[in-house]
């Protein structure tokens, strides 16, 4: 028997010695929070009310931290000489481009660089595709990760992170991103 049940069960014995019948209440009235059980588990339009209000009250008692993406990216772009994987796969087509490597994305986001691999492995985020043309490390570049800090600065207004059943967020940041790129 869980503490929860001790509790109870020790209630219901004082409650039934002192006069009062096992509902907690005077004689003959009903438990008011079995009301509300049973209101709870029938109507779900009270569910969905109680549900806000548990919402708000955690919110009032625990504020949402102000994104850090407020200002725009944290970490300023290295210029760099890439090429396109996709468009150009054999690398003979060089040009100038303001990047990111993923660690420094990560950065420039206030991820860790763990959490942006992650992404790109659940494949939450696009995979980058422009290639250093020195050390062939994957770049993003600086567009495309102000289109990251935009669609994460708006998601950040009601998560405290990004998950995989947050599909309109990453529908919408894979589309805006392939749009970027096709752009190019």
């Amino acid at each position: 028997m869980g503490a929860r049940q001790r509790y109870q069960a020790a209630r219901a014995e004082v409650a039934v010695g002192g006069g009062v019948e096992q509902g907690y209440g005077p004689k003959g009235k009903k438990d008011y929070n079995e009301t509300r059980r049973q209101l709870y588990s029938t109507d779900s339009s009270y569910r969905d009310k109680v549900k806000e209000q548990v919402r708000q009250q955690y919110r009032k008692d625990h504020p949402k931290k102000p994104t850090k993406l407020l200002g725009g990216l944290l970490k300023e772009p290295t210029q760099r000489e890439v090429f396109n994987e996709f468009v150009d796969p054999d690398g003979k087509e060089f040009f100038t481009e303001d990047c990111y490597t993923v660690p420094e994305a990560a950065a420039a986001l206030g991820k860790s660089q763990l959490t942006v691999k992650r992404w790109i492995k659940e494949k939450l985020v696009p995979p980058p595709i422009l290639v250093d043309s020195v050390y062939g490390y994957l770049q993003y570049s600086e567009k495309e990760l102000k289109i990251f800090a935009e669609v994460l600065r708006e998601h950040e207004k009601h998560y405290d992170y990004l998950h995989c059943t947050h599909l309109s967020t990453i529908d919408s940041l894979w589309q805006r991103i392939e749009g970027h790129r096709k752009m190019l």
